[in-house]
């Protein structure tokens, strides 16, 4: 709730125009060919912690583990870039080694 009320402090007000794109995405493009196709279980987000302890230790309270957003739960959390780690590991790795490990992760 904090964060949330702080977001929206900082967040200049969003036009009725602009909110309702968001909302409803154009059938053309990427996230609602994303919502159709296939319903994700999962949102990764990384995020660029703050330099300073207090706000590093807000951040990680906020996100915790079972931590509710809009309907949504923090299943788990990590103190690293995992998308960057991901990209580097399927450079490195083979497409048989990738796929299985994302059929493991699902």
């Amino acid at each position: 709730e904090e964060i949330a009320a702080e977001m929206n402090q900082l967040s200049p007000a969003v036009p009725a125009e602009a909110a309702a794109a968001i909302s409803e995405p154009a059938a053309s493009s990427p996230i609602s060919s994303a919502i159709s196709s296939a319903v994700p279980k999962y949102l990764t987000v990384v995020l660029q912690l703050p330099p300073d302890k207090e706000g590093r230790l807000r951040l990680m309270d906020a996100f915790g583990p079972g931590k509710q957003f809009f309907g949504a739960a923090v299943v788990a959390t990590s103190m690293d870039n995992e998308i960057a780690v991901s990209q580097s590991l399927a450079e490195h790795c083979s497409e048989k080694d990738i796929a299985l490990a994302r059929q493991n992760g699902r």
